[in-house]
């Protein structure tokens, strides 16, 4: 008896567990194809995300803004600064320094004394960067960033530094989705750039599900900051420089806002000047007041959020005990003040819950 001549040929889909039936001269079956086509719909979405986070340029000032701030001339300057003086805070073991820059309509009102008084004086220099070559060029990336013209307002202008930092600093958000950061690298070396959140996305079911709300729950603030609402270790092992290269001295990169970011950890001196635009048709300016992180997110959802019923309320206090928790093993978070002030609301905020939950009148049982 001859052979079938269907003897060889698949008559199943060959993925392992699946026993659909294949169409004639497939391999895999329509549900198992459809599924790999998403997949590698989501995996392009999520590169193409990825690369328009972020633009960068290697800036030429003139030689006597060089010799001023990119030289040695720049730390002998920066250390001749007197702490306690106006126009200076430290930020996680970093020193940020005041700029009062004044762009089109807003002015920045921080007191910039302790800037002005450095020696030898960088003032007049830093000010010639920003005013002859940064905003033009600052613009013009957000411009080949967007792939459209952008008219953009110029704010809170810092100079942030340190000599060094064993520790990179907390993943947050500090700046709305329509705003732009942008980081001008000082000094005469390579420093490492700025981390940014590269891991997938979470969706917004999966963040309703991680505040254990109902996976449909809608909110603007869970969809805006629905990266943060994952375990810490894969923010963290998720943190990657915005240029893996580092930063060339005169290096100009712009990040978008509403990004997960931190300052990375260095050995060497770093020092970056950083401010932020806001398009000129958006309601308000970046808020130099305002740092986000996961709990303290929560936390204000809880409190200042009145949609949510005390079932919803209480769950929610699950997952921000969860997070309070998983971030507690993080040693940065042992000398963060906005950990150790949100741990302390969190706990009032958790008293007061139960208090109103335990004064709550029991619902009448049916006659």
């Amino acid at each position: 008896m001859e052979a079938s001549s269907d003897k060889g040929k698949h008559v199943e889909c060959i993925n392992e567990n699946c026993t659909n039936p294949i169409k004639k001269g497939n391999k895999k079956c329509s549900a198992c194809i459809m599924r790999k086509y998403r997949s590698n719909v989501k995996e392009k979405n999520n590169s193409s995300e990825r690369e328009k986070v972020s633009n960068q340029v290697v800036l030429e000032p003139s030689e006597e803004i060089k010799k001023m701030l990119h030289s040695s001339q720049l730390w002998i300057s920066l250390q001749s600064l007197e702490n306690d003086q106006n126009g200076v805070q430290i930020i996680d073991a970093k020193t940020e320094l005041f700029v009062n820059y004044k762009h089109n309509n807003f002015s920045d009102k921080r007191n910039d004394e302790a800037l002005r008084s450095l020696k030898p004086s960088i003032y007049d220099h830093l000010k010639e960067l920003i005013e002859k070559f940064m905003i033009h060029k600052a613009e013009e990336l957000v411009n080949r960033l967007e792939e459209k013209t952008i008219k953009l307002n110029f704010s809170h202008f810092a100079i942030l530094f340190s000599n060094q930092s064993d520790f990179s600093q907390i993943p947050h958000v500090d700046a709305e989705a329509s705003d732009y950061i942008f980081f001008y690298a000082l000094g005469d070396d390579v420093i490492p750039s700025t981390l940014v959140y590269k891991g997938d996305n979470v969706t917004s079911q999966q963040a309703a599900e991680f505040l254990n709300l109902s996976s449909d729950t809608k909110m603007v603030q869970i969809d805006h900051f629905r990266n943060f609402f994952q375990a810490r270790a894969n923010i963290v092992n998720n943190m990657k420089p915005v240029a893996e290269e580092g930063w060339q001295p005169g290096t100009l990169c712009v990040v978008k806002g509403g990004k997960i970011h931190a300052a990375p950890s260095h050995k060497d001196p770093r020092a970056v000047l950083v401010f932020f635009g806001t398009p000129e048709n958006a309601s308000d300016t970046y808020n130099s007041d305002v740092q986000w992180h996961t709990w303290s997110i929560i936390s204000d959802i809880l409190m200042n959020n009145r949609e949510f019923s005390l079932e919803d309320k209480s769950n929610m206090m699950k997952a921000h005990t969860k997070v309070v928790g998983d971030w507690l093993i993080d040693e940065r978070c042992l000398r963060h003040s906005s950990y150790l002030k949100d741990k302390d609301i969190a706990i009032k905020y958790l008293q007061s819950f139960k208090k109103m939950t335990s004064r709550r009148p029991e619902k009448r049982k049916s006659s």
